[in-house]
């Protein structure tokens, strides 16, 4: 049987106050340069797996999106608790397990080293452009197959700090990667999947609707060069400016209670009030009937932004994801696999913080099989007071076959391991290797969630806190 070549993550959060995986004292203190017990037994079990499962050859890390968070924390701090990472990862006992050579997908929370990158490069080829030589304009992609990956400078450069590490080397592809078996025709898309939701992609809408275009952007790379100033500025700058980023993160935790919610609103409506000279006679009258359809339009916000329903993904989010597979995916295969569509495809994504494994059908008419097996790695912080029964944590195993397994840690109403494929038990040796070797039962599975539920309890006293603060 062949060993597991990747280990997908994504949505670690790195540096956020509530991320699983940075320490936080009790009082809401965020103590990135300390390592959290939750971090240290997750490690202990991807090294268990690793070393249960392979003979030969070391797993790769594939960072699949927001690892980094810059939207609501400090670079300083998301770098020393991705530093806690690196160094548990690689300490000396561990080099057989895990391959000094990982792969980064940026996601929105992170999209700022996917800029830094994409730019370096460029600046790179200008340098080997001769004077007066046409210079080509910017590219916002990667090539998903056979691709060119840019050096994640930020990346490298904290990995080879570590003595241990001076041949490490992050490699950053954006937004999507496309792994083959050639045998079997198997294809695997792993992209962050921010883009099969609409808000990312605002700036072309605002513009379609203001200048009654009928265009759209097509080709990821025209959504990403429409869109990337917006997303970079709003979820992956904000956290890196003062008193500003720190209050738009209690804002947003804000937005999960009514009373605050309400809070919010009396604000902006007394504001605004304030400043324009309407008479009290009118301001009475109109004031509630403003106020009550702000506090709707918020809440409603806020339950989709936070993914606060029952949904594992729900029609939007259903929707978005089928334009996103039919769409620019479509566009980019027809483009890189000589205008070959797969007919056997996983897709692993993850920004949604809510795993799941299931086949999805309809796909046939757009040329690819009707079934296509979706995969989603879920999130590793708790944002909400109350427990979401969709949210959790979860991890892609991918062999040198193609075989993929999503391997469940927990969800937040259900501390529980559980093994997921897309397949039938028996089409995937993978699954069958893992239901053999693995015993949730033992002692290194029941340690983390016992671990878990602490660092949970921990996380939604601070957001209770914050927002009555």
């Amino acid at each position: 049987m062949s060993d597991i070549r990747y280990i997908c993550l994504s949505d670690l959060h790195f540096g956020a106050y509530n991320s699983l995986f940075t320490y936080v004292t009790r009082d809401g203190i965020v103590k990135p340069e300390r390592t959290t017990e939750t971090l240290i037994k997750f490690l202990n079990i991807l090294e268990h797996i690793i070393n249960l499962t392979n003979k030969k050859k070391k797993a790769r890390f594939i960072l699949n999106g927001d690892i980094f968070e810059l939207a609501l924390a400090n670079t300083n701090q998301a770098v020393m608790a991705f530093d806690s990472f690196i160094n548990l990862a690689y300490i000396d006992n561990r080099k057989e397990f895990f391959s000094d050579k990982v792969i980064f997908i940026a996601g929105n929370h992170d999209h700022h080293l996917w800029e830094t990158a994409r730019e370096r490069q460029y600046l790179d080829y200008i340098s080997k452009v001769e004077p007066g030589t046409f210079i080509e304009p910017p590219w916002h992609h990667t090539k998903m197959i056979r691709p060119f990956p840019l050096k994640s400078r930020f990346i490298t450069t904290i990995m080879q700090r570590h003595k241990n590490l001076k041949d490490a080397r992050a490699l950053a592809l954006y937004p999507n990667l496309t792994l083959i078996n050639r045998d079997t025709e198997k294809y695997i898309v792993i992209t962050h999947g921010h883009f099969t939701e609409p808000i990312y992609t605002l700036m072309s809408s605002l513009v379609s609707i203001l200048l009654k275009s009928k265009s759209f952007p097509e080709t990821i790379d025209e959504i990403e060069k429409e869109n990337f100033a917006w997303i970079d500025f709003f979820w992956s700058v904000l956290g890196r400016s003062g008193k500003v980023g720190e209050g738009i993160g209690i804002i947003y935790d804000m937005l999960q209670n009514e009373k605050s919610i309400n809070y919010l609103v009396n604000n902006l409506v007394l504001h605004f009030v304030n400043k324009t000279e309407i008479p009290d006679s009118v301001s009475n009258m109109f004031n509630p009937v403003i106020t009550y359809f702000l506090t709707k339009t918020i809440s409603n916000f806020a339950s989709s932004e936070r993914g606060l329903n029952s949904d594992t993904l729900g029609k939007e989010s259903q929707k978005g994801l089928i334009s996103y597979i039919k769409g620019p995916l479509k566009l980019q295969f027809l483009k890189e696999n000589k205008s070959v569509l797969p007919q056997k495809m996983d897709f692993i994504f993850g920004h949604t913080h809510k795993p799941f494994a299931r086949k999805y059908n309809g796909f046939e008419e757009f040329g690819y099989p009707d079934e296509i097996g979706i995969y989603n790695t879920g999130g590793w912080v708790i944002d909400t007071i109350q427990p979401q029964e969709q949210v959790g944590g979860a991890i892609t195993l991918i062999d040198e076959d193609k075989n993929v397994v999503l391997l469940k840690f927990f969800k937040e109403t259900n501390l529980k391991f559980v093994l997921e494929s897309t397949d039938g038990q028996s089409q995937n040796p993978l699954l069958i290797k893992l239901q053999d070797k693995l015993n949730f039962n033992s002692s290194i599975f029941i340690q983390f969630l016992e671990t878990l539920s602490k660092e949970i309890e921990i996380k939604r006293n601070i957001i209770q806190y914050r927002i009555i603060e």
